[in-house]
């Protein structure tokens, strides 16, 4: 059972009982690194002892605060740890560009583009080559036509592959926006849990 303070052994027996509950709390949470739980359960203690007493007894429950002595107590404001990173993170996203992408400009586009070209080309001869013979080298229709058919088959290919790249490069640029939004509500998240905690420990000075 947790101690009372001079103070607190003058207050009458329901207020007593009610901080000696606040007080086993804060030992608890205080075993378990709970910053949270300690704040809350001693702010519920301070306010036992503001109804019943007039006063509060400080961040551990062992001082003498009359409530008219603390209007005069400065009282700490909110200093956020996360507002500056927030604000950056904020600011990367407002600024973010909308989505473009240059498939000229992209070499591994202008490797694929090399390497098709020449096979569509090597394509190309090839079937009129054959054809040549067998039609004793005269060039008709139809060989233009199974050449063009060859060719065509590697620049389709080509255009697959622009679109692969591209499609790529779109879901990259969607990933980096995801992580930022990722990145910001976690910061958002950390600020408010810090915010929770400045607000129970404000208790105090009600």
């Amino acid at each position: 059972m947790s101690k009372l303070s001079q103070y607190d052994e003058k207050l009458n027996d329901i207020a007593k009982e009610g901080i000696k509950s606040a007080k086993d709390n804060y030992a608890k949470a205080k075993a378990n690194n709970d910053t949270v739980g300690m704040a809350k359960a001693n702010a519920y203690a301070n306010s036992i002892r503001r109804t019943y007493g007039g006063y509060t007894g400080g961040d551990d429950g062992s001082a003498f605060y009359p409530i008219a002595s603390l209007q005069n107590v400065q009282k700490p404001e909110f200093d956020s740890r996360y507002d500056n990173e927030i604000k950056k993170s904020q600011k990367r996203i407002i600024n973010k560009n909308d989505f473009s992408y240059n498939l000229e400009a992209d070499p591994v586009y202008q490797l694929y583009k090399k390497v098709y070209t020449r096979m569509g080309n090597d394509a190309y001869d090839r079937a009129m080559a054959q054809n040549s013979i067998k039609t004793g080298g005269i060039v008709n229709t139809n060989a233009a036509a199974s050449a063009i058919q060859a060719q065509n088959y590697y620049n389709a290919a080509l255009a697959d592959k622009a679109t692969e790249l591209y499609n790529s490069a779109y879901d990259k640029y969607n990933d980096s926006i995801s992580r930022e939004y990722d990145i910001l509500n976690m910061l958002e998240n950390s600020d408010s849990i810090d915010y929770s905690r400045y607000a129970d420990y404000m208790d105090s000075y009600i």
